[in-house]
C-alpha cells in the first residue's frame, strides 16, 4: 500500500466520497491500495496530520473537462487524473507525511483497512 498526503480540505473530501479524482502535475503508474494522508497544516476543524482514508486507485490518466466536478477542481495544464473507488475512511492514524507516494511504517500497515480492487 502506498500514502499519498494532501492538504486540507482535499484529503476530507476524499474521505467524505465528495472527491473522487485527486489531480496531480505527475503521472503515477502505481495501481492499488492507497493511504491518503491529511497534512500537518492545520484547516478548519479538519483532521490533520495523519492518515484519514484509504481508497483502490484503479487509474491515471490526462485530466478531462468532464473531471472537474469529480475533482472538485477546474481542469489546469498538465493535470493528471488519478482515479479512486472504494473509499472507507478511517480513524485519524497520525504520522509524518512527505511528498510523492510514499510507505507507511509497518505498524501502520498492519492497522489499515484492505480496501477491495476495482475489477
Amino acid at each position: 500500500m502506498k500514502v499519498l498526503s494532501l492538504r486540507q480540505p482535499w484529503a476530507s473530501l476524499i474521505a467524505d466520497g465528495r472527491k473522487t479524482i485527486e489531480t496531480r502535475t505527475w503521472r503515477t503508474h502505481y495501481r492499488g491500495q492507497l493511504a491518503i494522508h491529511a497534512s500537518a497544516r492545520p484547516y478548519a476543524d479538519l483532521p490533520t496530520g495523519g492518515i484519514i482514508t484509504v481508497a483502490w486507485l484503479y487509474d491515471c490518466r490526462p485530466m478531462e473537462e468532464a473531471d472537474e466536478d469529480a475533482a472538485c477542481i477546474a481542469l489546469y495544464d498538465g493535470a493528471y487524473a488519478w482515479l479512486l473507488a472504494n473509499v472507507q475512511p478511517v480513524p485519524l492514524m497520525p504520522c509524518k507525511g512527505r511528498l510523492g507516494l510514499w510507505t507507511p511504517s509497518d505498524d501502520i500497515l498492519r492497522r489499515l483497512p484492505r480496501v477491495p480492487p476495482v475489477p
